[in-house]
C-alpha cells in the first residue's frame, strides 16, 4: 500500500503523491482525505462513464478546463528525420568507394608494370615465352587479384561497420526524442491538471456566491470577488475599483476576510507597490498612530 492508496485500490496515471490525490477527489466531489480507496474509486469509475458535453456535471465541468489548459500548454512533439538504410548506405558508399577504386586500380596498374618488367627482362636474356618466364607472370597476375579481393572485403568491412553505425545513431536519436517528448506530454499534463484545479476552483466560488446572492442570504460585493491568478496591475484596477467604503475595510478592518485580502496584496505587489496603491487608493487618509504597513487606519 502507497501512502497515498488503500490496497487493492490504484490511482490513475500520475496521481502519484498524497497532494495529487487530494485534487483529485476535489474533482470528483469527494471528502479529499489524500487516500485513495473504495469511495473514490468508485467517483472516479462513475466519472470515467459521464459524458465530457455534460457540463452539468463537476467532472466534466473540470474536464473541459483540463482539455483547453493541456491545448494551450501542449508542446509541438520533437521529430527525427530518419533516413532509410538505402539512403544511409549510398551515402556511406559515395564516402568510401572513390578510395578504395583508386587502391584497386593503382594495385592493377603495379600488376601489369610487373608482368611487363619480366617480359623485357625475358627479352633480353633472349628467353622468350619460357615456361618459366609465363609461371611468374602468372603468380603475379595471381598476387595482383589476390590484393584487389582484399580491398573489396575490406571496403565491404568498413560499408557494412558505418551504416550500422549510423543505423545505432538515428536509433538512438529516435528513442531520445521519445524520451523528451513523454516529458514534455506529462510536465503538460501536470501543469494542465494544475491549471484546471486553479479554475475550477474560482469557478466553484463564484457558483457559491452566485447561488448565496439567489438565495437571499446575502449579497456580494467587489470586495469579495476572488483573487485569482491576478496580475500587479489587475490588483490595483481591482482595488480601484472598490467603493469608498469597501476600502476603507481593506485597509483598516480587523476581520479575518480583510486581513487574508491585505495580506494577498502585500504577497502579489511587495511592500513598495502595496503603500503606493495604498496610498493612491485613499489619498485623504491619515494615519491612526502605529506604524509599519499593516497598521490600522481611520478615515
Amino acid at each position: 500500500m502507497a501512502n497515498y492508496s488503500l490496497t487493492g485500490y490504484t490511482p490513475p496515471a500520475g496521481v502519484d503523491s498524497r497532494q495529487k490525490v487530494k485534487e483529485y477527489q476535489t474533482r470528483l466531489g469527494v471528502t479529499a482525505d489524500g487516500i485513495w480507496g473504495p469511495k473514490t474509486q468508485a467517483a472516479y469509475e462513475a466519472s470515467l462513464s459521464q459524458s465530457r458535453n455534460d457540463w452539468n456535471t463537476p467532472v466534466s465541468i473540470y474536464g473541459g478546463y483540463y482539455d483547453k489548459a493541456l491545448s494551450m500548454l501542449s508542446a509541438p512533439a520533437v521529430q527525427v528525420n530518419r533516413p532509410t538504410r538505402a539512403e544511409i548506405q549510398a551515402d556511406v558508399e559515395a564516402s568510401l568507394r572513390p578510395a578504395a577504386e583508386q587502391a584497386i586500380a593503382t594495385r592493377r596498374a603495379r600488376g601489369e608494370t610487373n608482368m611487363a618488367e619480366l617480359d623485357a627482362d625475358a627479352a633480353s636474356r633472349g628467353m622468350g615465352a619460357s615456361t618459366y618466364v609465363t609461371s611468374v607472370k602468372e603468380r603475379e597476375m595471381a598476387n595482383t587479384e589476390r590484393d584487389v579481393a582484399t580491398i573489396e572485403s575490406n571496403y565491404g568491412a568498413a560499408l557494412a561497420e558505418r551504416v550500422a553505425s549510423y543505423l545505432q545513431y538515428y536509433t538512438n536519436l529516435e528513442f531520445q526524442a521519445q524520451m523528451q517528448n513523454a516529458q514534455l506530454q506529462y510536465n503538460a499534463k501536470n501543469a494542465a491538471a494544475s491549471l484546471a484545479a486553479q479554475w475550477y476552483a474560482a469557478y466553484q466560488s463564484t457558483s457559491a456566491k452566485e447561488n448565496t446572492k439567489r438565495s437571499g442570504t446575502g449579497g456580494s460585493t467587489a470586495a469579495e470577488t476572488v483573487y485569482f491568478s491576478m496580475s500587479p496591475a489587475e490588483y490595483a484596477e481591482f482595488v480601484m475599483n472598490m467603493s469608498e467604503a469597501e476600502r476603507r475595510l481593506l485597509y483598516s478592518s480587523d476581520s479575518a476576510q480583510w486581513k487574508e485580502s491585505r495580506e494577498e496584496l502585500y504577497g502579489a505587489l511587495g511592500a513598495a507597490g502595496y503603500a503606493a496603491l495604498e496610498a493612491a487608493a485613499n489619498p485623504k487618509r491619515k494615519s491612526a498612530g502605529g506604524s509599519g504597513i499593516w497598521a490600522a487606519q481611520k478615515y
